[in-house]
């Protein structure tokens, strides 16, 4: 009983460490139709990041995307990355 309440206590608590989280690192959360206004913009193109399995992705993907699974446990994948370009993780 006390390891399901344990259990129930972390995820109940993790959608607010997110949030913290996400403010204090300056990530942003956007809509569908914000990403397809900011393909479509004439401004520079985000670089769009699909986290997906390789399998998944070879099913469907934004064109453009780069697939780069498990991106959490390998962040030196966007070391290549310009600090001042926009990144969207799909």
């Amino acid at each position: 009983m006390k390891t399901f309440l344990a259990i129930v206590i972390v995820f109940s608590l993790f959608p607010i460490a997110w949030e913290i989280f996400r403010k204090r690192a300056g990530i942003e959360g956007i809509s569908a139709r914000q990403l397809r206004e900011m393909l479509r913009s004439s401004d520079g193109k985000p670089l769009i990041l699909d986290v997906r399995t390789s399998a998944e992705y070879s099913l469907f993907h934004i064109p453009g995307a780069r697939n780069e699974p498990n991106i959490v446990l390998r962040p030196e994948v966007v070391s290549d990355v310009d600090r001042s370009s926009t990144v969207v993780v799909a």
